[in-house]
């Protein structure tokens, strides 16, 4: 296999520029475990997650307390019904402890990320005390996925929460263990000039999710000068460089792409984030 060939294969990912499309909400769902007085004290404080931009009309609030749903079925049946356009969800719904489930996420949660079209904001904690100083409008928006390239949806939901003058990071890591396995077996073929592979494989990873990335910061730099469009794409180790990037950037809100082709479970990388960033929103499309 020449050079050439690993080139034209890159080439036939790339994906058309950037095009944004804006976001409006009609109704927005807020999904908890609490009685219904405790319910609307929460949704008092979610509200302020999704601030209403101007010239757009408010979105109607519907809240679904512990005692609205008893089962999986049963809430996903009323969110077919209502219809909408996003789903903010509290941790560990329905059970008992939250520090019961440390490891993972719940079935209510798995089920609305893979079977709901609407996006779910999950919420960072379930004790009122704990969450409200992590629910004022984000500042700092990242959006991250392994799949930069071509998604417009992802970057233009991270928009909606960053427009009109915030700062919105367009993020993506490549796999710097996977790249190392490949150029390893690449060595191993007399043919290949393994240090030549190397270099030009290594830029062109990274070329693809940077001019997608510069496209969308010429496009939204245009349609909201105050907004601030940074982009952070390099090689690393998955949560260690996520980890690094919302603490050094102060991120707020996480966009996470979490639907895969061809699986039904939770997309890897975003699985591995929703459960080990658990003091903040993540928005899980």
């Amino acid at each position: 296999m020449h050079l050439d060939e690993f080139e034209s294969q890159f080439n036939s990912a790339v994906k058309t520029p950037y095009e944004y499309e804006g976001i409006a909400f009609r109704s927005i769902a807020l999904v908890c475990d609490r009685e219904e007085g405790a319910s609307e004290e929460l949704l008092k404080i979610v509200q302020s997650l999704v601030p209403p931009l101007a010239g757009r009309s408010e979105p109607q609030w519907e809240v679904f307390d512990r005692e609205s749903f008893a089962t999986v079925s049963d809430l996903l049946s009323k969110l077919e019904n209502l219809a909408p356009d996003l789903v903010l969800a509290s941790r560990n719904l329905k059970l008992d402890h939250a520090d019961n489930l440390v490891y993972g996420l719940t079935n209510y949660i798995d089920a609305l990320t893979q079977v709901m079209d609407a996006p779910v904001l999950l919420l960072p904690e379930r004790d009122s005390t704990s969450i409200a100083p992590h629910c004022e409008a984000p500042k700092a928006i990242m959006v991250e996925t392994n799949h930069l390239t071509g998604d417009n949806r992802l970057i233009n939901w991270g928009v909606r929460f960053a427009e009109p003058n915030r700062r919105l990071y367009l993020t993506h890591v490549e796999d710097g263990d996977a790249f190392a396995k490949y150029i390893n077996a690449i060595s191993k073929i007399p043919a290949i000039d393994t240090r030549l592979a190397e270099q030009t494989i290594h830029d062109t990873l990274l070329k693809l999710p940077h001019d997608f990335v510069s496209s969308a910061r010429t496009s939204l730099e245009s349609l909201f000068p105050e907004l601030k469009v940074e982009e952070i794409v390099r090689f690393g180790m998955a949560l260690s460089d996520y980890e690094s990037i919302i603490q050094e950037n102060a991120i707020d809100l996480l966009v996470l792409n979490t639907k895969e082709s061809g699986q039904l479970a939770m997309n890897g990388i975003a699985y591995a984030i929703a459960v080990e960033f658990k003091d903040r929103p993540l928005l899980l499309l």
